[in-house]
């Protein structure tokens, strides 16, 4: 029995001696105490190193925004540009006529001073040749027969013009109201004479149609070929035969 003590505290001493064991564990455990000291400054020395990496990613990040920025600048001034050199276009589109229209402007006003030059040019170049001349030719040119000649006063009631007003004026009209052969010569005394005698030529011949309107075909016919010349200070009317022969005659004389 006595030895089953022994034995029991032989089981108290590995017992005891077991309590060594954890007191090892203890002193283990202990160490393991300094390692997690290790351990967080293991874990400390990472906290520093996410500082890192966020002082990278925040300097990554900024240069993600820059370029961002820069390719949105250079987009947009790409877009400023692109719009400038549209508008510019359009601009041009639109002042393009502008330009042009005082060019034509310029051009037809410039026409027109030469055609208004030229104009007064041929009313003013008078005829050197003399009206007794001019009459003889006229008279040596038309066909006579049927024609008497006129005084002022068939002037005036024919045309309505003072043969006075004039440097020379000539007339040869119908024999009869059914005649339609007629001669009718001018001198002007200045070019501004020019409108109204023609203007009494137009309203003679005017007449002249409506009197033979209907029945009167071969005067109409005359009528309707008859010829008007206004040049060199000379106007001239005449219907009878070969009407383009005395006008010729007229014209080369002047």
């Amino acid at each position: 029995m006595r030895e089953i003590r022994t034995s029991g505290t032989g089981r108290r001493k590995s017992s005891s001696s077991g309590k060594s064991r954890p007191s090892g564990l203890r002193e283990s455990s202990s160490s393991g105490k300094n390692r997690p000291s290790g351990l967080r400054k293991s874990s400390f020395s990472g906290k520093d190193r996410p500082s890192e990496l966020r002082k990278s990613s925040s300097s990554g990040k900024n240069r993600q925004a820059r370029q961002n920025i820069s390719s949105g600048r250079k987009r947009t001034a790409g877009r400023t540009k692109a719009s400038s050199a549209g508008i510019t276009a359009r601009l041009k589109s639109l002042l393009t006529p502008l330009v042009l229209v005082p060019g034509v402007i310029k051009w037809a006003a410039f026409a027109g001073i030469c055609v208004l030059l030229a104009s007064q040019l041929h009313v003013k170049k008078s005829s050197t040749t003399t009206f007794d001349t001019m009459m003889n030719i006229a008279k040596q040119a038309a066909d006579l027969s049927n024609t008497d000649q006129g005084d002022s006063q068939m002037v005036r009631r024919l045309y309505g013009l003072m043969p006075s007003d004039y440097d020379g004026v000539l007339l040869y009209c119908p024999k009869t109201n059914m005649g339609a052969e007629e001669l009718f010569l001018v001198r002007l005394k200045n070019p501004a004479q020019e409108g109204e005698v023609m203007g009494a030529i137009d309203r003679r011949l005017e007449t002249q149609l409506a009197s033979f309107n209907g029945y009167g075909v071969d005067q109409t016919e005359m009528l309707e070929d008859s010829v008007t010349l206004s040049e060199g200070g000379y106007c001239l009317f005449y219907s009878g035969n070969d009407p383009q022969k005395v006008r010729n005659a007229v014209r080369n004389a002047l």
